[in-house]
Parts: structure tokens; sequence; C-alpha cells
């Protein structure tokens, strides 16, 4: 569609050299070659100068051609109306194209610094992991006493038996390996690890379920408290609605305040079924060996999706 350009007649109208002028900007020229002699007009002359200067310049700028096309369409629409309105506007473009662009190159320098480190990262942890499967962990795949449940990219890890006519899974999390302990009198380091132990009877869905609130820690478990659910399947399901429906649950007297003897009971009661000191030290080991293989594997992954175009 056309655009009414107000004119103004002069006796000499000023040429203009066309060898200089982009066709996108040729109309702007003409309306600048008039304003010179319009009194009060000078910001309007300079501003219309940097309109040109944007508009060659988009010979080669990708960015700047489309930027200067919206410019020269928005500028002459305005011409219409007020001269003052395309000054306004003029400079309100040029800036807001001179920031984009600005952004668009710290990004992509802040894109290659980034996957620079994450990759420097990611090498020196290879080099420094053992790719062989630790002396700790082959040991216990062993003696197949419990079977690990460990899905990659998860920070959750289950391990289970079956005892007679019971099956006790215990449920742990890498996300513990953040709770460090200074040993005292030395220079190592240990992590206490929640530990959910719930047994159940495997033919018997209505017998409920006994879920212990344990702490792995130096190698021995120490209970917090213990809970009944009438719902064995409630008790092991790990959903977030099973979760909520978990918390009206009555969870036990406070357990340190227990008869010791009962206390005591307890204990040999996990102990029997194999969750004793060994796989108190198991655990932390196994939480800070997958913790590990979680943090170049994550390392991989952002690396990948940095460089990613």
């Amino acid at each position: 569609m056309g655009c009414n350009i107000p004119t103004w007649r002069f006796a000499n109208p000023p040429a203009l050299s066309q060898s200089r002028v982009h066709p996108s900007s040729s109309l702007l020229l003409t309306f600048s070659s008039h304003a010179r002699s319009l009194p009060g007009l000078a910001q309007l002359n300079y501003d219309l100068r940097l309109i040109n200067t944007l508009a060659m310049f988009a010979r080669t700028v990708p960015l700047l051609r489309t930027s200067a096309r919206a410019l020269t369409s928005t500028a002459t629409r305005s011409a219409a109306a007020s001269p003052m309105a395309l000054a306004r506007t003029s400079s309100v473009a040029l800036k807001a194209t001179t920031q984009v662009a600005m952004r668009r190159m710290y990004s992509s320098v802040s894109d290659t610094e980034l996957l620079s480190v994450l990759n420097r990262e990611l090498k020196y942890e290879q080099e420094n992991s053992d790719k062989a499967t630790p002396a700790f962990l082959a040991e216990f795949h062993a003696k197949k006493t419990f079977s690990i449940q460990d899905r990659p990219g998860e920070n959750e890890v289950v391990l289970s038996r079956e005892f007679g006519s019971e099956k006790i899974t215990l449920t742990f999390s890498i996300d513990d390996v953040a709770n460090v302990e200074p040993i005292e009198g030395t220079e190592e380091v240990a992590f206490p690890v929640s530990v959910v132990i719930t047994v159940t009877k495997k033919a018997a869905a209505d017998a409920g379920a006994v879920t212990f609130q344990t702490i792995a820690d130096g190698g021995a478990f120490q209970i917090t408290n213990i809970t009944f659910n009438d719902d064995s399947v409630l008790a092991t399901m790990d959903t977030a609605e099973a979760d909520y429906k978990r918390r009206g649950t009555y969870v036990g007297p406070i357990f340190d305040e227990l008869d010791d003897n009962l206390s005591n009971a307890f204990y040999q009661y996990l102990e029997a079924r194999g969750v004793g000191a060994e796989l108190a030290e198991f655990i932390p080991a196994y939480v800070e060996y997958k913790e590990q293989l979680e943090y170049n594997r994550w390392l991989q992954k952002v690396s990948a999706f940095v460089e990613r175009k």
C-alpha cells in the first residue's frame, strides 16, 4: 500500500546521489533533504541520517537488514502524522536493534565458555574415576542377598530381598550425600543416609506392613521410629498420592523412649533379616558411588544440550 509523504516545494531541490542510497531508504532521504530547510528540525535531520546509515549497513548484516525494513515502514507511517514522531521512532528502533544484536553476541560467547568448562570438568572426572566395578559393590553382588533397583537419572535406590514369607525393601536417596560430617581425629568424612525399611507379608496383603525409619551412619542403623500400615500396598506404593495418604498414619512412639528390651528386640528383628552393620556400611558407599555416576551423566547431558543448535 502507498503512504502519503508530506511534500514541500523548493525552487532548487537538492540532488540525491543514487550510488549512496539503499533502495529501502531512498524515500527517507528525499524526506530528509526537504527537512533540512525547515527551521527547528535539526534533531530530525540527525536522526534521519542515522536511519540512512542503518539501511546501508543492512546490506551485510542480516539482523540489521530486517530491522531496517521494519524501521523504514514504521518511519514512513509516522511521517504522515508527525515529523517529531518520526524522530522519536528512529531513535528508539535504532537503540532496540543494537541491544538485540549485542545480546545475541554475548549469548554466543557465554555459551561457548560454558561448554568449554563443562567439557573440561567432564574430562577431569572421567580421568579420575575408576571405570571398573568397585570392590565393595562386586562383593555385594557376589553374596546375592539383596538385589539393587537403580535407574539411571533417578536419585532413589531400592534394595530388596525375600525372607521366608516376607519381603524386605530398603529405600534411600543419593541426596543425602550433601549431609557431609567430618570424622573427628581424621581427615575423612562421613554422611548419614536416611533409609526406609519396609517389611510386608508376600501372601497376605491384608496383613499390613511395618515400616522402620532409620539412619545408616558409622556402620550401624539407628531407628528413629516404627510405623504400622494396615494397607501393605499403600505402605510400599511409590506415588505422590500414596505418600500424601501415609502422612496421616500414626508414626509410632518416640523410639528412644521405648524400653531398652523392646528397642533391642527390634534391632535383632532387623539383624535376622540381613539389615545390620554390613548393610549400614554398604549404603553410604553406594550413595557416594552412584552420585559420582549421576554427576558424570549430568555433565554429559547438560553439555550436549548447550552444544545443540
